[in-house]
């Protein structure tokens, strides 16, 4: 039997370098592995603590923003039985795969970025319907240009009593930030200016209009995971594959997980909250 192609590789990380199989989505986001060495299983590990943080059910309409190719589409499904999701992204691979192949929950796919839908729900706009139950952003809120804009219309969109559940870079109050590390964030396209600390994402949330804020760290099995998995794969892999651009790519970002670590001036945090009821 012949096995199907894989789907295009964008500009950012190749993920076909990470994983051997890929169906019935690929997953491009880091993981939790703090059970696994497999990079597919850690992905979906860490997509499946924040849909438990947040309480996905099979009965909420959800928002998934930068679904990358579904594997999270795919996974709300599986997990929770969840039957209705709207999902956003912009990049054109990842819109032609869901559009050739889309989850059987996936309702309306919103291809946009996320700053252009955010502004389009944000005062002085007219008023938003509050139509999800729940939104999760996994592993990519941190891309977004301004945090409080990805905050505000969030709320806005959510009904009385809805949930939002995403996954954020922290700063360390005790431990500034090293230039040099700024330095790679702004050649990957993050703004390490909208890097809080923790109390002051709680802080700005609350005021905001935020109940129930809570974090995890998942600092050290995500970071010090995937700086372990990308040494492991380095031996797995073909030489010809290890000397691709992309793979130095993957190796920077191991070698920066493995740094920002060690300097403990960073946190991986996964965030819950709740509009109010």
């Amino acid at each position: 039997m012949k096995k199907k192609p894989w789907p295009e590789v964008g500009e950012g990380i190749d993920y076909t370098l990470l994983q051997d199989e890929w169906i019935p989505a690929p997953w491009i986001n880091l993981g939790d592995w703090s059970e696994t060495e497999d990079y597919r299983y850690a992905c979906q590990q860490l997509a499946l603590r924040l849909g438990q943080f947040i309480g996905i059910k099979a009965r909420d309409c959800l928002l998934e923003l930068a679904c990358g190719y579904g594997a999270g589409l795919w996974l709300w499904q599986e997990a929770f039985g969840n039957q209705k999701c709207d999902a956003l992204e912009f990049r054109k691979e990842c819109v032609d795969y869901l559009e050739a192949n889309p989850p059987g929950n996936l309702d309306n796919l919103i291809a946009s970025k996320a700053e252009a839908f955010f502004a389009e729900h944000q005062p002085p706009s007219p008023s938003v319907e509050a139509c999800y139950d729940a939104i999760l952003c996994v592993d990519a809120a941190y891309h977004f240009s301004s945090i409080q804009d990805f905050l505000g219309a969030s709320l806005r969109m959510l009904k009385p009593g809805g949930r939002l559940g995403f996954h954020l870079f922290c700063l360390n109050s005790e431990k500034p930030l090293s230039p040099w590390i700024k330095k790679l964030f702004q050649q990957a396209d993050i703004d390490s200016k909208e890097f809080r600390t923790e109390e002051d994402l709680i802080q700005e949330m609350r005021q905001q209009g935020w109940q129930k804020v809570k974090v995890q760290d998942f600092t050290k099995p995500v970071f010090g995971g995937f700086a372990s998995f990308i040494g492991r794969r380095s031996k797995q892999l073909r030489l010809g594959l290890r000397w691709k651009p992309a793979w130095f790519k993957i190796l920077t970002t191991a070698w920066l997980c493995g740094k920002v670590l060690k300097e403990e001036s960073l946190k991986f945090m996964m965030v819950r909250a709740e509009r109010n009821a």
